[in-house]
């Protein structure tokens, strides 16, 4: 509105210097729902006035505290689970281990054994082959101090035969003591350092397939 006189301008210009010059009015805000009020001994501590908010903060610390408790258990069980799984898998390859055991010791019997009875065979080698030596040299005829064993270390030549077999022998090896096991005609007729260079039996000149040192 534009003052068309020089009273309404006078009039204007007052009330505009009135609205300068009046105080601000107080604005008509909702109440907050919580105040904050400083103590009097330390400025800094802020204290709830109204009791629903700090029940709030008060269920939701518990809530807090209560799922940080459930994942502490559930890392507890989960850790026993594995412990218990190891623990499983530890009693079932000591099991194994004890039958694994067992079983290598039952076959260290038998090799003992098996071993045994080869010491037994060779000592009565042995004990034919000095015989049948002993005829040789006695210029015995026969073969009436040896025996065969089986089929295939069947012997039977004469004295001249026998007494060529002897010398054979005896070339081949110097006279040292005979340790070697021929097979498959089990005849104890060889030195060690004989056998690498026979390849046949002296004694039944059946070729050989295998040799065996034996202690005696």
């Amino acid at each position: 509105m534009v003052p068309e006189t020089n009273n309404d301008l006078n009039n204007y210009i007052t009330s505009r210097k009135r609205l300068r010059l009046a105080p601000p009015q107080p604005m008509d805000l909702p109440p907050l729902p919580f105040q904050f009020t400083a103590s009097l001994d330390n400025p800094d501590q802020v204290r709830f006035l109204q009791s629903p908010v700090s029940s709030y903060f008060h269920f939701y610390d518990m809530e807090l505290n209560a799922n940080h408790d459930l994942r502490i258990q559930q890392q507890v069980i989960r850790r026993l689970i594995e412990k218990e799984s190891e623990l499983e898998n530890a009693k079932r390859r000591s099991s194994q281990l004890e039958e694994k055991l067992t079983q290598i010791n039952a076959e260290i019997y038998v090799w003992f054994d098996a071993a045994k009875n080869n010491e037994a065979v060779a000592a009565t080698l042995r004990t034919k082959l000095d015989q049948a030596i002993s005829t040789v040299a006695e210029g015995s005829d026969g073969c009436n101090g040896y025996e065969a064993e089986d089929a295939q270390s069947c012997c039977v030549v004469g004295s001249k035969d026998l007494a060529d077999v002897a010398r054979r022998w005896r070339r081949m090896c110097g006279g040292k003591e005979a340790r070697v096991l021929l097979l498959p005609c089990r005849h104890l007729c060889l030195c060690k350092d004989c056998e690498p260079m026979t390849t046949t039996c002296p004694l039944c000149c059946s070729v050989k397939n295998a040799s065996l040192e034996i202690s005696i």
